[in-house]
């Protein structure tokens, strides 16, 4: 029952984001506020710390009106998100997990957070297969594939599941932790229309089809999410990718689809049914979840991106507001002494699992060695334990063939050039 519930709320959210994207811009921005106003009201009436927060500033919801009174509400934080998750900043009918979906992060941050989506919330992302399909004409069934990590609680892992059991012969789900020649195969004997995965996968299959001579299918359309599609890229990966149509969706467990980039103008529209965008200090992100009742995420700047929001009318013909990403989330594939390449939601996984390892940094200087940077959490009683368990869990992914350094720290420095924080960075040529 709950999963035909969820293919038909699946299908309204489909159906809407379509008609969604007919709509003004003022009809959208309506819908926006609208939204707004209700997820405000919810989190007032069923958390502690919402309510504490609005009554702080001796406000109350029904006091926000417009987009200025709302910017009076302090900024979530991610160590907020984490330290008040579940019991104060969960809507009470939601606690224990109750009715709704628990997904954290993929850790690619160092440090990870869990919230609690309820249905609609974590079927969402739905919307950009609304922008997706909205200017194609003459696709038929499209074969859809992803290439992503599928950790148990990761938001990925249930919406392409979700889609897999609805879509058995037309979806496929392929974990990029079996390996690029495992994608590469995949690829070609599914011969997908649309392809989904990170920027740092297509950057290891161009780097595995440079080095063997191997050849992919081009699918239609490649969406790329999680990482930030670099600029240039997809120029770059038309050499490997000749028939693609390279696209950025912009997405986060933490408050869903952001924006999605579009066919017609090369431009990033944000979905404004399902967020609310704002810009803080030198341009980072501020994003308001506007489906998720059960754990709301107002005004959280804990994505660490830089942006730019436009407004006005794209070549494709729609008015509304568009997102470029400047600077944001990276992580860098590592390379073995012998040329190959591993990814590094690898190297993430197998880190971010161990106790009392509060962040992490890695670092490739030359082939064939790494440096892991670990903060300790104060409370852990040795150290030692925490490095074997590292060397370890990375000497069992490389087998022996990657020199391995762990050096605990008291802070990790964020890049120099764009203030953000790398998680796995290769200076390798």
């Amino acid at each position: 029952m709950k999963r035909i519930t969820a293919y038909i709320q699946a299908s309204r959210i489909f159906v809407g984001g379509l008609l969604y994207l007919k709509k003004s811009y003022a009809a959208k921005k309506e819908i926006q506020f609208r939204k707004l106003k209700k997820l405000l009201q919810t989190a007032y009436d069923t958390t502690e710390f919402y309510r504490e927060r609005f009554d702080s500033l001796g406000i109350k919801p029904r006091d926000i009106r417009t987009a200025e009174e709302f910017s009076r509400i302090p900024v979530l934080t991610r160590q907020e998100l984490r330290e008040n998750f579940p019991g104060r900043i969960v809507n009470r009918k939601y606690l224990g997990g109750k009715d709704c979906y628990a997904v954290s992060t993929s850790g690619s941050t160092g440090e990870p957070v869990t919230v609690y989506k309820s249905l609609v919330a974590a079927l969402a992302p739905v919307s950009l297969a609304s922008a997706a399909f909205s200017g194609t004409t003459g696709m038929g069934s499209p074969r859809i594939m992803t290439i992503l990590v599928y950790a148990k609680e990761t938001v990925e892992n249930l919406l392409t599941g979700f889609l897999a059991s609805v879509r058995k012969d037309l979806c496929m789900r392929v974990n990029l932790l079996d390996g690029v020649e495992s994608s590469i195969e995949a690829i070609n004997s599914f011969r997908p229309t649309i392809l989904l995965t990170y920027p740092s996968v297509l950057r290891d299959i161009a780097f595995q089809l440079e080095k063997t001579g191997m050849t992919v299918f081009s699918p239609r359309y490649i969406y790329t999410t999680g990482e930030v599609l670099e600029k240039g890229m997809p120029e770059q990966m038309k050499k490997f990718f000749p028939g693609s149509l390279i696209l950025n969706a912009y997405f986060c467990t933490e408050a869903g689809i952001i924006a999605a980039q579009c066919s017609e103008g090369r431009t990033m529209h944000l979905f404004l049914n399902n967020v609310f965008v704002e810009t803080g200090e030198e341009g980072s992100i501020i994003v308001t979840d506007l489906n998720n009742l059960a754990t709301p995420i107002i005004r959280y700047n804990g994505l660490h991106d830089m942006v730019r929001i436009s407004k006005g009318r794209c070549d494709c013909g729609i008015e509304g507001e568009t997102l470029d990403v400047i600077e944001g989330r990276r992580a860098d594939s590592v390379i073995t002494a012998s040329g190959d390449i591993i990814n590094p939601f690898r190297l993430t996984e197998i880190i971010s699992t161990i106790e009392g390892v509060a962040k992490y940094q890695i670092i490739q200087r030359e082939r064939g060695s790494i440096l892991v940077k670990v903060i300790s959490l104060p409370w852990m009683e040795t150290r030692e334990r925490i490095e074997e368990e590292i060397i370890a869990g990375l000497n069992g992914l490389f087998r022996g063939s990657m020199g391995i350094r762990v050096v605990f720290v008291e802070t990790i420095e964020r890049d120099p050039s764009s203030g953000m924080f790398r998680l796995v960075i290769s200076e390798t040529p």
